[in-house]
């Protein structure tokens, strides 16, 4: 059995108390994969309904953000800094990515807004693999768990893995 967490009030009415769902595990070949998925979201709307509340406001923000980036962002700057030419945008954009917190959900809308307005898709790939690899809540986390150098092992390695990714999407693509 697999467990799926569902919200539920408590008995003394003290907030929500997580309980687990039980859905019977299928060894379902490839193909159906997706129609057993798509099965279990319409089974069990309240965890979908969860997840949902959990992610819509990140994703209104990374929708708003990239709105204000394709508005109100001049195309001339972002094709001068960070435009595909400029050999330096990339460790530039993994620098700044690596502390800055980006989530899965806001990173779509805003990377389109920033390719859309001249910005280098290795550019854009770096600062997405910098502020998703590390990003100071959770190297914040980590220190609680882990001695400095490992932690900055750990920096210096998703800021060489943005690097590499970056200059590799951008001599594939350009």
């Amino acid at each position: 059995m697999n467990p799926i967490l569902s919200r539920k009030k408590d008995g003394r009415g003290q907030g929500p108390e997580i309980t687990p769902i039980k859905i019977p595990r299928t060894k379902v070949p490839g193909i159906w994969q997706d129609f057993v998925s798509a099965f279990l979201i319409i089974t069990y709307p309240s965890a979908t309904v969860d997840t949902l509340k959990g992610v819509f406001w990140c994703l209104l923000l990374g929708a708003v953000i990239g709105a204000f980036i394709y508005g109100f962002f001049p195309q001339d700057l972002a094709v001068t800094l960070a435009g595909p030419g400029n050999p330096w945008s990339i460790p530039i954009a993994a620098a700044v990515g690596v502390p800055m917190y980006i989530r899965a959900e806001t990173v779509i809308p805003i990377s389109a807004a920033l390719v859309r307005k001249g910005m280098g898709i290795g550019t854009v790939l770096a600062l997405i693999i910098g502020g998703a690899g590390a990003s100071i809540p959770e190297m914040i986390i980590l220190g609680s768990m882990f001695r400095e150098k490992l932690i900055a092992a750990f920096v210096l390695n998703v800021f060489l893995v943005a690097i590499v990714a970056g200059y590799l999407v951008d001599l594939l693509v350009y």
